[in-house]
């Protein structure tokens, strides 16, 4: 929230709250005579106490907590004046007790259990988690959702609901000039932001999530100076420190949002380097590939054609040493296609997933709710966003280091000897990747009822419309 100036001097009277039980290093602001802007901020003790001196007619009022482990507090109060019996005398002339006269804090309820546990490590082309498998990126952007826990809101909902579709992993701005936010979302802003940063993160981790901190977003216009954007790259990762739920893209297409562009955004993947978290640079305009530290993080482009661009994951990482690759935003889905734009269709969501699981670690839901992380998310974006982490299960997780085939209108076997048919002027393309005996081929925006199997293959099921798992003696 904003922090305004007091428009008169404090006076000689003490104003305090408490918390009971009491709760260290609580956010405490005391909202002045009804201004949604102007609050007294302070910090609880190890008694969970805060004071502050200020004026005799502050009367009416509001308090609000943030502390970590609980739900968002706000409630309206009133502060006794001279006017009011049993002022008390100076210096302690008011307090008011959270859990006695005031409710009390309430824990914050944990949403349906997500699985994720423990550190990530890469190991080109893949990424393993602590058990050595290959690790699966189901993610979902939610750019506003650290935001909107800085503002108070609860995230609950917010993780209950992706969660519950299928999201490992959530995509977080750091920071964003959007006009809709308001107080504007400047780290500056934001008393004990990095404070925050880091309670937040534990909040994700106790539902079992993860989450993509994008660091720069916008940050010509809420960060220009360049000494700036280090020191606040460097307080993130400090604040992150030892958190293992937590990956860093350092900026959302640094082309437009870092004032040094590309060659800024790899300059800093490399001041993040050492600090213990899997770090992309953001960058994806270079061709080949520029070197992306950890991981990569693509944008496909958005034509008419877009699913069959989950195979840029494997041309991005066969140019860029093994580099795992993720199709961090695709073609984003919303409550009506616009061309170039959005796309309302669930099977080119789900055909777009699969493929990011064939050729890298899996990709993120993009949608126009979870632009804003609003929630819940509209009905045609829910549909996509279950086609989306369906799909990614039909494709087992080490199928990015099996060959692959594909269809080609040269041959009926295609590129790889393919185990189904394909026509390009019936589907846009075909993918496959098997064992030998077992095959998973997707035939993406297919016009054909059902596949057609080739070469003593046999086909053991269709889940869904251009999906077919096939088998071989």
């Amino acid at each position: 929230m904003t922090k305004k100036t007091p428009q008169r001097e404090p006076q000689d009277r003490t104003i305090a709250v408490a918390i009971t039980p009491a709760v260290a290093g609580a956010a405490v602001m005391v909202q002045v005579d009804g201004d949604p802007n102007l609050w007294l901020y302070g910090d609880t003790n190890a008694d969970g106490y805060v004071a502050w001196q200020w004026t005799d007619a502050l009367g009416d009022s509001a308090i609000r907590v943030l502390a970590a482990g609980y739900e968002p507090y706000l409630v309206s109060c009133h502060w006794k004046t001279a006017s009011d019996p049993d002022i008390g005398p100076p210096p302690l002339n008011h307090q008011l007790t959270i859990g006695a006269e005031l409710p009390a804090l309430v824990p914050f309820e944990v949403p349906p259990a997500g699985k994720e546990s423990g550190p990530l490590v890469v190991e080109r082309p893949a990424i393993r988690d602590d058990q050595g498998t290959c690790w699966q990126w189901r993610g979902f952007t939610d750019f506003l959702l650290f935001y909107r826990y800085l503002c108070g809101v609860d995230i609950g909902p917010f993780l209950t609901e992706r969660i519950g579709l299928g999201a490992n992993l959530l995509r977080c701005f750091s920071m964003v000039g959007w006009d809709e936010c308001l107080p504007a979302f400047f780290p500056q802003n934001f008393r004990d932001y990095y404070g925050w940063l880091k309670a937040f993160a534990d909040r994700l981790a106790t539902a079992g999530v993860r989450f993509e901190l994008t660091v720069f977003a916008d940050a010509h216009i809420v960060m220009p100076d360049a000494n700036a954007r280090k020191e606040h790259l460097r307080s993130c990762l400090l604040a992150l420190e030892g958190c293992w739920n937590v990956v860093i893209e350092i900026a959302n297409e640094p082309f437009k949002n870092l004032p040094g562009g590309d060659a800024e955004a790899l300059e800093l993947a490399q001041l993040a380097d050492g600090y213990g978290v899997l770090v992309a640079s953001g960058e994806y305009s270079s061709w080949p590939p520029a070197p992306t530290a950890d991981y990569g993080t693509t944008h496909c482009d958005r034509t008419e054609d877009w699913p069959r661009r989950c195979k840029d994951l494997k041309d991005r990482c066969d140019e860029s040493e093994d580099t795992p690759w993720i199709g961090d935003e695709p073609m984003g889905a919303a409550e009506e296609t616009q061309p170039g734009r959005r796309d309302a269709d669930p099977d080119n969501h789900a055909w777009y997933a699969a493929g990011a699981q064939m050729f890298g670690p899996g990709a993120t839901f993009h949608c126009e709710d979870g632009i804003h992380s609003r929630t819940p998310i509209g009905p045609v974006q829910t549909e996509c966003a279950k086609a989306f982490f369906a799909a990614l299960d039909f494709v087992p997780r080490e199928a990015l280091l099996w060959p692959y085939q594909r269809g080609d209108m040269g041959s009926e076997a295609g590129i790889g000897d393919m185990p189904i048919l394909h026509d390009d002027a019936l589907e846009t393309r075909s993918y496959c990747k098997g064992t030998g005996t077992q095959e998973w081929c997707i035939q993406i925006q297919t016009s054909r009822a059902h596949a057609t199997a080739r070469d003593g293959w046999r086909i053991v099921r269709e889940p869904r419309r251009g999906f077919v798992y096939l088998e071989k003696p």
